[in-house]
């Protein structure tokens, strides 16, 4: 939303949408870039003798076929 200072008003086609979307269940979200990032579990590998940084169990995984992500 636009702060208030900035004046900027939603239309009343606007303010119907919002309600009908809220109406109907709408879920609130926070935006991506506000949310913390989490981090993914490593893929597993039947032979970790080549793993010497977490990334080598990606990019191994993805050689595999079993890429997650």
């Amino acid at each position: 939303m636009p702060p208030a200072e900035s004046l900027h008003q939603l239309s009343e086609r606007d303010k119907m949408i919002f309600k009908r979307w809220m109406e109907q269940g709408s879920k609130y979200e926070q935006h991506w870039a506000c949310v913390a990032p989490k981090k993914a579990p490593l893929p597993d590998l039947q032979d970790m003798a080549d793993v010497r940084h977490p990334v080598d169990r990606i990019i191994l995984a993805a050689m595999e076929g079993r890429a997650q992500g």
